[in-house]
């Protein structure tokens, strides 16, 4: 009893190990090069072949095909990729993620790589406490590398010959003993398997070990691999539970796009199982050469559902977008859920939805705006309709200040570098000054408002003074809700500062010529009115510039 509950720690304490440094060694290759691989996905996804070639390339390099997927989500949610876009890359990232299976049969079942393992860890461990952030990166990339083969080696060994357990024996020929029932029932384990250990490379190495050790035979592996692709596919959904439709679209996709090659391989299933012996040197039977079957497999299923699908990418597009319809928009609490478990780059999506949210708050601003535009160029009759609406976005984006302060601060929690936490400090002074353009919006409809109420003058030509003015304002906040929404590549502090002082200049010009309006006997309470609007405008041009500021500094 003793034995087998120790056996059983092993095991798991052996799936941890390899678990960990898959981890370690595929954050620090994120780390290194993030930005470069979020550029180069958005550059390769022009045409769906480019797109799967980049996916199977980047998820080859990183080991995660989580990873890349929830990459690929975020740059749906940032609206930096379309959905058909995305759906190829992930077609790739499917094929990119059989490389650990050749990994894990090449080295750790055909070689002994134990004297590898720990000069790795040993040359790593001081590395990873560097200052700098390069051999960082490199010394967190040789731990979690030795650390997999370590753990492998331990998995590997964790698994007990099945020659001393007879009943366990006896229990698998009965399983295994029903036929094309018995792969449904190992297809299903197989996609819990990967559910519960969110890794389809760990449940891969699982299957791996288990054939390898005989402990099940091999149409009951080349199932389980068929079950750890539906299963894989859960990890990206999780992490669209907080994003936009889009983003649902795409895991929803990724989901479709991997039952239906379960499905079609179901019905060939033994054929295929034969011509990959045929294919690949050694029999079935010898446990050696097994794990490159199961390899094969992972890898030709993959391949071989790419090439068919890849001419669907429409037509997939459009059943997960009848699949995931769009809500009707209303005055719901807002709310944003952070991407938290089996994320290896969690922090970077989680800060990109922030500021993919950000954008969303300057576009709502921008949008009050107009409305204040519209009524002081055409019609005081609907203002205390406009001035509903204007409180009720106001009070919208009070909710998303709230909460994205709340988001921000608990990503600092979950921040791997030092350019992370710069992004937070000031994404969370972006969402201050944003919510104060709104409040300073709503002060200018509230001030027309009382104007018409009070049925008071402003001085000839006053309001299409007020209308030129707010031209020139909104040309400034439209340059901001651009860059923040990334229509623009990068922000130019020169014409922000331009804009800021002709917008000061202006109002310069405009406060100097009410004093001479009230020198002449204009109506005192009018101008003062005249005067609170032109204040509050030239206030929405100091909230720009100081995001701008901001801007300049991210880059």
């Amino acid at each position: 009893m003793v034995s087998s509950l120790m056996g059983f720690f092993t095991f798991l304490g052996s799936l941890g190990i390899f678990l960990f440094g898959i981890r370690i060694m595929s954050e620090a290759i994120q780390r290194a090069g993030s930005e470069k691989i979020k550029s180069v996905l958005s550059f390769f996804t022009r045409n769906p072949f480019g797109g799967v070639v980049i996916g199977t390339l980047i998820t080859g390099i990183i080991q995660s095909s989580s990873a890349t997927t929830v990459m690929i989500v975020t740059l749906v949610h940032a609206q930096m990729m379309t959905l058909v876009q995305a759906i190829s890359v992930i077609m790739g990232a499917n094929i990119g993620t059989t490389f650990t299976a050749w990994i894990v049969s090449f080295f750790g079942f055909k070689f002994e790589i134990g004297m590898l393992t720990m000069p790795a860890i040993a040359i790593g461990f001081p590395l990873a406490f560097s200052s700098r952030e390069n051999f960082k990166n490199v010394g967190e990339f040789l731990v979690g590398f030795g650390l997999l083969f370590f753990g492998l080696g331990l998995l590997k060994n964790s698994v007990p010959d099945l020659k001393n357990h007879l009943e366990v024996f006896t229990f698998i020929q009965k399983v295994s003993g029903f036929g094309y029932f018995s792969v449904l029932l190992s297809v299903v384990i197989g996609t819990l398997l990967t559910i519960i250990i969110q890794s389809s490379s760990a449940a891969m190495t699982i299957t791996i070990a288990l054939a390898y050790k005989g402990w099940i035979p091999y149409e009951m592996a080349f199932a389980f691999i068929l079950g750890e692709n539906i299963g894989t596919t859960i990890t990206a959904y999780l992490a669209s539970l907080g994003l936009n439709i889009s983003a649902k679209r795409a895991t929803r996709a990724h989901m479709l796009f991997n039952l239906i090659g379960v499905f079609w391989m179901l019905i060939v299933f033994y054929p295929f199982v034969h011509f990959v012996d045929w294919i690949i040197p050694g029999a079935l039977t010898d446990t050696n050469q097994l794990p490159f079957h199961l390899s094969a497999f992972h890898s030709l299923f993959n391949i071989f559902n790419t090439l068919i699908l890849v001419w669907f990418i429409p037509q997939i597009a459009q059943i997960v977008s009848w699949w995931v319809k769009p809500k009707k928009l209303t005055d719901e609490t807002y709310e944003l859920k952070p991407i938290r478990v089996g994320m290896p780059d969690f922090a970077e999506a989680n800060i990109s939805m922030a500021k993919r949210e950000i954008g969303r708050m300057i576009g709502i601003t921008y949008d009050m705006a107009l409305q204040f535009l519209r009524i002081a160029r055409e019609d005081l009759n609907t203002i205390e309709e406009t001035e509903l609406h204007i409180h009720e976005q106001d009070c919208y984006l009070e909710q998303m200040r709230e909460t994205l302060s709340r988001f921000l601060a608990g990503c600092r929690t979950t921040i791997v570098n030092e350019k992370q936490s710069h992004e937070i400090n000031a994404y969370l002074i972006l969402t201050s000054e944003i919510k104060s353009i709104s409040t300073s919006i709503a002060m200018l409809v509230s001030l027309l408002k009382k104007k018409k109420k009070k049925k008071l003058r402003f001085h000839k030509h006053g309001m299409d003074e007020i209308i030129q003015y707010t031209y020139e304002v909104l040309d400034f906040l439209e340059y901001t809700v651009d860059y923040l929404q990334e229509k623009i590549d990068e922000p130019s502090i020169e014409l922000a500062q331009k804009m800021e002082k002709a917008i000061n200049a202006k109002r310069n010009r405009l406060r100097k010529l009410v004093e001479n309006k009230l020198i002449k006997g204009a109506d005192i309470e009018g101008e003062i009115i005249y005067m609170e609007i032109v204040k509050h405008l030239e206030h929405i041009g100091d909230f720009c510039y100081t995001i701008a500021s901001y801007l300049k500094d991210l880059i």
